[in-house]
């Protein structure tokens, strides 16, 4: 297995933690996270697996299949993980499902906005 492989069965493993109530979603969002900010292509590569990984196993290992969305720019803005929950009486089953959303856009206002003021500072010197 290459890195991208063992970072998307990782991924799956936590969002499958998570809706099993063995760790709390948290996690699961800082791991996206940091590899987000200290490895932006890298999470590409992961995305892409994790799409690729969608219906790799069966319903029954409880897996959560994943939805990608994008911003403007094609950069990944939310990462949706869906699995089927518990059976209801009527037959039917819940679907879970949680999203991670990417700070991208955040951060680059921050920093955008930080600059604007350090460039005011030096102006009123």
């Amino acid at each position: 297995m290459n890195e991208a492989e063992i970072r998307s069965l990782e991924i799956r493993r936590k969002a499958l933690e998570v809706f099993d109530g063995k760790c709390e979603v948290l996690e699961l969002q800082k791991l996206l996270h940091i590899i987000e900010r200290n490895q932006p292509d890298f999470l590409e590569t992961v995305v892409q697996q994790l799409l690729a990984d969608n219906g790799r196993w069966s319903d029954s290992s409880g897996f959560p299949n994943v939805k990608i969305q994008r911003d403007a720019k094609g950069r990944v803005q939310t990462i949706t993980f869906e699995a089927l929950g518990k059976k209801n009486a009527d037959g039917s089953q819940e679907i879970l499902s949680l999203i991670w959303r990417s700070d991208h856009s955040e951060i680059q206002w921050v920093e955008t906005f930080t600059k604007e003021l350090l460039k005011k500072d030096q102006k009123s010197e």
